[in-house]
């Protein structure tokens, strides 16, 4: 027996992480007749009734039959993994795993190291791998005619996953989306890389690293564009010196095409329309050589006409990526562990922190949010709902924002507690039901908010979706840290000295700076929920009264009333306070104006604040900056 090399095994290693990077499924147990004809030298190959053209099989010093990688895994519907930093080739087949590597004549089957009798070779770009060690190894029979030079293998192949299952490859030879209606050729060694939420962006590259190729899909308002309308849409993806302009027609449908050279990359661009939307596919191909290679621009040229605006669902050899199922969008976080399903018909919001929205738009505006916190030590159910309510008091005027009812529920299998609150933050009334769940070290805040006077059943319906369909899964992302969450600890103050404007004062830590910074040297902005306090120190103008200025201002403004006109003591100097009421917007604010004037400066505070936020931990925090504010020297 031979000894292990160190270089077999790290490729016992590596052969681990590519299956278990690319979580191939099972292959089907049920099979049908499989039989392929190749010829040693010619480009020509027939799998039972499908004729194929690739690189022509070839025979190797050592007497080896290589054939192109593509013959394989259409063949069997083995599922590919390909490893590009190290060359290495991944193939699984009915419950066989074979792990090969360019140049290398040692391989993995099931596990065992063994050494071929050739190593596969990159052959004019493209992929050839010893055909009688791989189809052995798959359980199949191979036979060589030497005067003919014909190569036939016979053996079975797993027919097409009937169920409609997302991971399975197995016999599958296009592919596609059920939901945004597209499907083109699937052929060997395209790897989908990356897939927007609503699948209207998609990235596939090829194992190879020959070419890239995006799809975007744009809706919209217009019903129907010729091509020459599309040609001018195009143009705008295009960059770099344009080698081709132009329409055409593939299986009678239409579209434009612009082929375009940037350095050593050329790309070919097409834009489609169909079903209100743009379909644009984009196909940067990486050398000159592979562009101008015949064999290899015919097979650029037959994936990008197989592109159809149309899906069989009817159809079992094409592979469904959309994750749209029944009506409902699969969602899957692998590092905060869970899933659920979202209506297909809603967006997703932009992940923040460790925050995830998604909202259904339209005039019953519904909003799904997910939000996730480490637990802190002693922290309970219950505790989290006390905090939560203090808070709600802390933040909220009780007439605009209220908790119905806090009860236990289970929500992914595990204790929860569901807090139904309404609230009339925006003049009119909405409603919020919270769920608080704590999972190991973590906590899941899932809060769905919709309209109050939104119809009932339809509320109830859609939250009973979402929460059946959400569960916890085994993953987690391993580097996970401490996530504080975003309660706010609104008696922290933070103490400013503006030399600029020669003033100090105490803000709350929590109000947020929003100066502008051309403004730094003459004002200071801080805002918070439904609020702002303008701090302002200017040359005093010669002839203006900035105390009449204001008040006249105020009294000109017929949606302003003055509620009072008093005097207020700030770091000894005397300020005018006027105090007034506004509803400018349709809903009334509350502000307070702070004047005064030395022999140099004026100085000037304004404070507003919306009714629903002005409670009474509120107004004591602006009393207490007021009471800290100091002229510097």
């Amino acid at each position: 027996m031979k000894k292990l090399t160190k270089f077999t095994t790290l490729l016992l290693i590596l052969t681990f992480f590519i299956f278990q990077a690319t979580a191939f499924a099972e292959t089907a147990t049920a099979s049908k007749t499989l039989s392929i004809t190749l010829t040693i030298g010619q480009k020509d190959i027939k799998i039972n009734e499908t004729s194929l053209t690739g690189e022509a099989p070839y025979i190797t010093k050592d007497n080896s039959t290589l054939v192109p990688l593509r013959v394989i895994t259409t063949a069997f519907g083995a599922v590919l993994a390909y490893d590009a930093p190290t060359k290495t080739i991944g193939l699984k087949y009915n419950g066989h795993d074979l792990s090969l590597t360019i140049d290398n004549k040692m391989a993995i089957v099931d596990g065992k190291a063994i050494e071929m009798n050739t190593a596969p070779q990159l052959h004019n770009g493209t992929t050839m791998v010893p055909v009688r060690f791989i189809t052995e190894n798959f359980g199949a029979t191979i036979t060589f005619d030497k005067v003919t030079k014909q190569i036939t293998i016979t053996g079975d192949a797993p027919v097409a996953d009937t169920s409609g299952g997302l991971n399975s490859d197995a016999g599958k030879t296009k592919i596609g989306d059920s939901y945004n209606n597209w499907t083109m050729k699937y052929p060997t060694g395209l790897v989908k890389s990356y897939q927007s939420y609503k699948g209207d962006y998609l990235n596939f590259e090829d194992a190879n690293g020959e070419y890239e190729l995006n799809i975007s899909i744009d809706p919209s308002d217009v019903q129907n564009m010729s091509a020459d309308g599309l040609l001018t849409e195009l143009a705008d993806f295009v960059t770099g010196t344009v080698l081709s302009k132009s329409t055409a027609t593939v299986n009678g449908v239409s579209f434009a095409r612009i082929i375009s050279k940037e350095e050593d990359m050329y790309t070919e661009s097409r834009a489609y329309f169909a079903n209100s939307s743009v379909y644009t596919l984009i196909m940067d191909i990486s050398e000159v050589k592979n562009y101008n290679n015949p064999l290899k621009s015919a097979g650029y040229k037959e994936l990008l006409d197989s592109f159809t605006l149309t899906y069989d669902t009817k159809d079992f050899t094409t592979k469904d990526i959309s994750t749209v199922k029944n009506g409902y969008r699969i969602y899957t976080n692998d590092d905060y562990g869970f899933t659920l399903n979202i209506p297909s018909d809603w967006d997703k919001g932009t992940e923040d922190s460790s925050k995830f929205n998604f909202h259904s738009g339209g005039t019953e505006d519904k909003t799904f949010r997910i939000t996730i916190s480490s637990l802190a030590a002693g922290e309970t159910l219950d505790s989290w709902v006390a905090k939560n309510t203090l808070q709600l008091s802390d933040f909220i005027v009780p007439e605009y924002g209220k908790i119905i009812s806090t009860t236990s529920t289970t929500v992914g299998n595990e204790p929860a507690k569901e807090m139904i609150s309404e609230f009339n933050l925006e003049d009119a009334w909405t409603s919020d039901t919270e769920f608080l769940i704590i999972k190991g070290n973590l906590k899941y805040d899932i809060d769905f908010e919709y309209p109050k006077d939104a119809p009932a059943a339809d509320i109830q319906a859609t939250k009973e979706a979402l929460l059946q369909s959400f569960a916890f899964t085994d993953k987690l992302n391993s580097s996970l840290g401490t996530i504080k969450d975003d309660s706010v600890n609104s008696a922290t103050l933070s103490k400013i000295v503006s030399k600029n404007l020669g003033v100090s004062f105490e803000k709350p830590e929590f109000w947020e700076d929003s100066t502008e910074n051309a403004d730094k040297d003459t004002t200071l902005n801080y805002t918070f929920a439904d609020g702002f306090i303008n701090i302002g120190v200017r040359t005093k103008t010669p002839k203006v009264d900035i105390t009449k200025y204001m008040e006249d201002y105020l009294k000109e403004n017929t949606y302003i009333t003055i509620t009072a006109n008093t005097t207020a003591t700030l770091g000894g100097q005397n300020f005018k306070k006027i105090t007034y009421s506004e509803s400018a917007l349709g809903v009334p604010v509350n502000g307070e104006i702070y004047l005064y004037s030395s022999a140099t400066k004026d100085y000037v505070i304004v404070y507003e604040i919306g009714p629903a936020f002005n409670t009474e931990s509120t107004k004591q925090r602006f009393a207490a900056l007021i009471a800290s504010f100091q002229i510097t020297p």
